[in-house]
C-alpha cells in the first residue's frame, strides 16, 4: 500500500467487508495527520463545510471528502477531513498533501 499520512504509519480501524465499503484509517497511536493522495490523479469532487453525520447516507455520511480519479480510471475516496486542501479538477501528484484527517 502507498503511504497516504505525511508523518505517520497508518493503521487501519476498519477493514473492507460486505457492508463497510471502506478501509478506516488513523495514525500511530490514533494521532491525526495530513493525508495525501495514493497517486496521480485529478480531482474529480470535493465536499466540504459537512460534518460527519452517522445516521445519514450517501455523500452526507463521508463529511469533506475528496475523490480522485487516477490515470488507471480507478478512483480514491478521501472521508472524514477536517480541511480539504484541493479544489475539484485540479491535478494532484502521489504524495501531494490534499487535506488533513479527523473532520
Amino acid at each position: 500500500m502507498n503511504r497516504v499520512l505525511k508523518n505517520k504509519e497508518a493503521i487501519i480501524t476498519q477493514n473492507y467487508t460486505k457492508y463497510h465499503q471502506a478501509i478506516d484509517l488513523v495514525g500511530n497511536n490514533y494521532t491525526l495527520d495530513f493525508v495525501t493522495a495514493h497517486s496521480d490523479g485529478i480531482v474529480e469532487l470535493v465536499q466540504t463545510g459537512k460534518n460527519n453525520n452517522l445516521n445519514s447516507t450517501g455523500n452526507e455520511s463521508y463529511g469533506n471528502f475528496i475523490k480522485i480519479k487516477h490515470n488507471n480510471n480507478f478512483h480514491t475516496l478521501y472521508a472524514h477531513l477536517k480541511y480539504v486542501d484541493v479544489k475539484t479538477n485540479d491535478k494532484v501528484k502521489k504524495g501531494q498533501i490534499i487535506g488533513y484527517m479527523g473532520g
